[in-house]
């Protein structure tokens, strides 16, 4: 075998040797080329020089140009990024703490200017006017420190830096007043929200131009603390330009895409003073000649970017111009122009330069190519020879030559270091061989030995069959080790398996996927000589055995196991069933208690209205007592029913929402305007607010929202004795279509213990369940809450202390409105004509706002009948326009109008304040008479709405309908003397009245009427004329009113249904019909709660009183009602 590989070496030396005489030395590959390449493309460079020397001045102009172009537009982006990265800098420096400390923020600013040299300025200025910055000065370069502070007068002082570079005391310049916020710096950044590039502006301080980046910085709630900026004046980016990118006579400009000049490379300046005022100058206007020609060319195009070829005056020059941009929107333009000359002389200096280093170069390389071609060759030949001596097996072999060539030193001492480290490979490989041989014997032996004293049942299978097992495996079996080795693992299994598969099928799958996985785990069915089949949980693991790979399987018996499993299912599928059966009777009964608490609410909302019916009429002391105890009973009894109804639905699964269009910010107002009352009564303080992110116009369930509102706030105001409740809203969530908003509630009250929060949302559960609690309650109310919240997609929770208060939450989802109609679309005018506004010859002049027509009627039938005069207005635009022009004595204001509504026309009026020359102090022309009493006209009687009047600026209120004792007490309190004279001779209350009004003892108790004909008469001074006109009016646009109203609730558009209610019960009002009145006003109690539900079931009832109202009117005033009998009784 030996001689054989020495044979074989022989004949490969003898290849190599005769191969070697058909090779070329080392020495001719390194020269050769060499000398060839150098003389090639020195005589090529040469011919190349003198061609493009003298036919290529264009293509090198714009190759210059382009140079030229490229440096100026690196070096600015250098610039620009470093005010931008400056900027940045400072923004997450700055904060509401830091900016307390001047001192810091101007050193620092003032070390930013000195790092920098192209910087003019770096300074933040405040929200409240303030200014800390550091300047350059354009006399000496000096750095200096520039303050505007509050404690000193809001004044611009200018600080030179002492030795400590701190602020020093010597002023080194002008004081003048100084608000930071006027300036366009600030205005701009204030207004972009994130670092953007400002305009051009004119420092406050110097005469010059500037640019820079401007950034807000906020706290934590978003609010604006100040606007950092970052800028350079324009007369050091002119003289940047000249000092590094100037050549020769070329000219360089940066200018704006509106042509305007930012620098140039000229001695001209970019800008001029006219009249105080800088202009700069643009491209087209600058005052050099080639700029005129160039720019006024009728042929120039501004976003031509190619090279231009020009003459002027003998002379060639050419003009390119390169766009630039950055991330920040900031858009730029450079132009480039040079002459002839420029690239003339540049080019004549290069080829007498090239040819002198060109001629050196030659030299260097023949002295050097020389001097190491002798040591690369040596080098070259030693390495050869050690690289053989190894590749014949010699490890030993160590080369003792040092090349004076780096890489073949290296080379050298790597192929020492790899024949050492061979040569000890050798030696360790046949160690550990040896070793691992030992240990691979001892691991199979102890292997083995666990294999076979193993507890549970093991197999070695291979092929497909048993190759070994231990005792347990005999046991499991109940066979011989040598029984068992004969066969294949489905021998010992029923010939089906549970799944129906056949075993043996089935066994070669599963080990099939243990080889290809690794392992595999599965049950199986074996059968037992003698005790039938049991079942086993199988493990299989691949596994290198003698370098072999087998499985081994491990099992452990799982018969009993499955038993008690099998057991499980069947209890568990009997708990299932007696599930099902408490559900179906849960239920029951919440089908039953539904429609139980609805039979039950339906005679108790007949005993609330007809208290409410009765409290309105004249009773004793003792009988309004006991009347207003009954009342309340019932409420109470109401809202505990309507837990139960709620609970009863959710239980039943009957609840679900109803989607309207509604507006929260209204529903807040109506739901403040209601707990305000309540809250006040007990001495506390009501505070609600919506986050200004908060959206408004929302469709959910408003009445559902309500309701989970009223339940949170009516529990701490129950559990609260002093202190203040908070209600506020807040955005959590918004998507494209939906937001996630969380109400929260909170108070100063008992609180709630900790271990009584868990179960607080369970039903039937509360704070205090001992019999001698202090307050009531079903329990229910937070459950409802938990259950609404969820059907609203949110969640409720709670945050307690006991005796310090709780805080209770909510949140819910609603979609967003995608259209909305305007108010003054959705809500129709009374009427399409303006009244022309006459000029009274009396004193006493009165103004009537009312849009609708029946109340201004009244008004007016009841003065004209006291015998005043006045003009009628339609909303509150039109009154201002009409207290513009005439100085009227007295306006009766309506509080709810179209276009603008009386609290908003009041707000205006008492903000308009009259000048010497009837002008504002805005210019705008302002009210004839300042001061002017205003009387709010209004339905409603709660004590809220009158002081939402008078806060608005009214001076007084009179309720609606009209009354004539009322309105003469209210002219005879606020009209000047003069006309009270007048109006208490024309009329008396106390004497043309009395009989109008009859006395509460003898007033009964009855049901509404459906029209009070002589009421009607008696309290319009029994003048029929205007009680026809009114009625007529009425008659008439009833009709369309109620069309508006069922096209509102067809939409689903709970404001427009509000207003239409609210027009309906004041024009029954207005005329008597005390039944039509009564329904629409239930029917606007249900739509303030968001309930249009029941209001869509009392429409019938409205129009049924509606259609007997015009039986009755017909009968008195047949003229009137002209319809058809049959129509009328259908």
């Amino acid at each position: 075998m030996i001689k054989n590989q020495k044979a074989g070496q022989n004949k490969r030396d003898k290849a190599d040797k005769t191969s070697q005489t058909r090779l070329f030395r080392l020495r001719y590959f390194l020269l050769l080329p060499v000398v060839l390449a150098f003389v090639f493309s020195s005589a090529l460079y040469i011919y190349l020089s003198y061609q493009t020397s003298h036919n290529t001045i264009s293509g090198s102009q714009k190759k210059l140009a382009h140079e030229i172009g490229s440096g100026v537009a690196l070096s600015l982006n250098r610039l620009l990024n470093t005010v931008i990265t400056v900027a940045r800098i400072n923004q997450d420096m700055l904060n509401e703490e830091m900016l307390e400390n001047t001192e810091l923020i101007a050193r620092y600013f003032a070390s930013q200017l000195w790092n920098i040299p192209l910087l003019t300025f770096v300074s933040v200025g405040k929200a409240n006017g303030e200014y800390i910055g550091a300047r350059r000065s354009f006399d000496n370069d000096e750095i200096q420190i520039s303050t505007v502070l509050k404690n000193e007068g809001s004044i611009w002082k200018t600080f030179a830096l002492n030795a400590k570079g701190q602020r020093g005391e010597r002023i080194m310049g002008g004081e003048f007043p100084f608000d930071s916020r006027s300036r366009p710096w600030f205005q701009h950044g204030a207004k972009a929200g994130v670092l953007s590039w400002y305009p051009v502006y004119r420092y406050a301080s110097f005469d010059e131009l500037g640019m820079g980046v401007s950034i807000p910085f906020y706290d934590s709630q978003r609010r604006l603390l100040g606007v950092q900026t970052v800028d350079f004046s324009l007369r050091h980016l002119s003289d940047f330009l000249k000092k590094n990118h100037r050549r020769g006579q070329s000219l360089i400009f940066i200018s704006e895409p509106d042509g305007k000049l930012l620098a140039t490379s000229a001695d001209f300046p970019v800008h001029f003073e006219e009249k105080g005022e800088f202009i700069r100058y643009g491209l087209n206007d600058y005052p050099m000649d080639i700029l005129q020609v160039i720019f006024n060319d009728p042929a120039h195009e501004p976003e031509d970017l190619t090279p231009r070829f020009l003459k002027k005056k003998g002379q060639n020059y050419l003009h390119l111009r390169l766009p630039f941009s950055d991330d920040h929107g900031l858009k730029l333009n450079i132009d480039i122009i040079l002459t002839e000359d420029d690239l003339t002389d540049l080019i004549t200096r290069n080829i007498w330069k090239q040819a002198g280093l060109l001629f050196l170069l030659s030299l260097v390389i023949a002295f050097w190519i020389g001097r190491f071609t002798h040591s690369i060759i040596r080098s070259a030949e030693e390495t050869t020879a050690h690289a053989l001596r190894l590749s014949r097996g010699d490890f030993s072999s160590r080369s003792a030559f040092k090349s004076p060539v780096l890489e073949f030193f290296q080379l050298t001492f790597a192929v020492n270091a790899m024949a050492k480290k061979v040569q000890e490979l050798v030696r360790d490989l046949e160690y550990q061989i040896a070793e691992r041989t030992a240990q691979l014997m001892e691991s199979e032996a102890r292997y083995a030995s666990l294999f076979k004293d193993s507890p549970s049942p093991c197999f070695i299978i291979e092929k497909n069959r048993y190759t070994d097992c231990n005792h347990a495996a005999e046991a499991m079996f109940n066979e011989t080790r040598e029984t068992i080795l004969q066969h294949s693992p489905d021998f010992f299994s029923p010939e089906f398996q549970p799944c129906g598969s056949l075993s043996s099928i089935l066994a070669e799958k599963k080990i099939h996927a243990a080889l290809e996985q690794g392992k595999q785990q599965f049950e199986w069915l074996h059968s037992r000589r003698g005790s039938g089949d049991f079942w086993v949980l199988v493990s299989l693991s691949a596994i290198r055995l003698s370098e072999r790979m087998v499985l081994m399987a491990v099992c452990r018996d799982i018969t009993e196991l499955k038993g008690a499993y099998h057991q499980l299912e069947i209890r568990s599928m009997e708990a299932e069933e007696l599930a099902a059966k408490a559900e179906a009777a849960t239920m029951a009964k919440g089908e039953f208690l539904a429609n139980m608490s609805h039979e039950i609410r339906t005679p108790m909302n007949g005993v609330i209205g007809m208290t409410g019916l009765l409290l309105d009429t004249h009773l004793s002391g003792i009988q309004r007592h006991y009347t207003e105890t009954i009342a309340s009973s019932a409420k109470s009894l109401l809202q505990i029913i309507n837990d139960i109804l709620d609970f009863s639905k959710i239980e039943a699964g009957k609840l679900e929402l109803e989607i309207l269009d509604f507006d929260l910010n209204r529903l807040m107002e109506s739901f403040s305007d209601a707990m305000s009352l309540r809250v006040h009564e007990k001495k506390l303080d009501w505070i609600s607010a919506i986050d200004p992110d908060v959206p408004c116009l929302l469709r959910g369930d408003p009445g559902r929202l309500r309701q989970i509102l009223t339940n949170l706030a009516g529990n701490a105001l129950k559990f609260t004795e002093k202190g203040e409740i908070k209600l506020w809203v807040s955005l959590q969530e918004k998507c494209e279509n939906r937001v996630v908003l969380r109400f929260t509630v909170e108070d100063t009250g008992t609180g709630i213990p900790a271990e009584r929060i868990p179960l607080l949302f369970d039903k039937f559960t509360q704070v205090d369940a001992t019999i001698s609690r202090k307050f009531g309650g079903t329990g229910l109310g937070l459950a409802i809450c938990r259950q609404l919240a969820e059907l609203m997609q949110g969640q409720i929770g709670v945050e307690s202390r006991e005796k310090e208060g709780s805080i209770f939450w909510f949140t819910a989802v609603f979609g967003l409105q995608t259209e909305r109609q305007t108010e003054s679309h959705n809500i129709p005018l009374e009427r399409d004509y303006r009244q022309t506004l006459p000029m009274p010859s009396f004193s006493g002049r009165i103004l009537v706002v009312e849009d609708n027509i029946t109340n201004q009627e009244v008004a007016l039938g009841i003065l004209q009948k006291i015998g005043l005069r006045a003009d009628t207005a339609a909303n509150g635009l039109e009154a201002l326009h009409a207290l513009k022009i005439l100085p009227y004595d007295l306006v009766f204001m309506d509080v709810m109008m179209p276009e603008m509504d009386g609290l908003e026309a009041t707000r205006r009026i008492r903000n308009l304040e009259v000048a010497a020359d009837g002008l504002c102090e805005d210019g705008v022309s302002g009210i004839r008479r300042p001061g002017i009493p205003i009387i709010a006209m209004t339905a409603a009687a709660m004590e809220r709405d009158k002081e939402r009047c008078l806060e608005a600026g009214m001076d007084d209120y009179i309720p609606k309908p009209l009354e004539p004792m009322d309105l003469v007490q209210v002219l005879e309190k606020w009209l000047p003397d003069a006309t009270c004279k007048k109006v208490s001779e024309s009329f008396h209350p106390k004497q043309k009245l009395a009989s109008s009004f009859p006395d509460s003892g003898q007033q009964e108790t009855k049901r509404p009427s459906v029209w009070n004909h002589e009421a009607l008469l008696k309290r319009l001074m029994e003048d029929e004329t205007i009680v026809r006109k009114i009625v007529g009016i009425c008659m008439d646009t009833l009709p369309q009113r109620l069309e508006e109203l069922k096209k509102a609730l067809r939409a689903k558009d709970l404001q427009a249904v509000l207003f239409q209610l609210h027009t309906i019960k004041g024009k029954a009002a207005n005329i008597n019909a005390e039944a039509l009145s009564l329904i629409a006003g239930e029917m606007e109690k249900s739509a303030e709660a968001g309930d249009l539900a029941t209001v869509l079931k009392k429409m019938k009832d409205l129009e049924i009183s509606n259609q007997e109202l015009r039986k009755e009117v017909r009968q008195i005033f047949p003229e009137i009602v002209k319809d058809d009998i049959r129509e009328l009784n259908e």
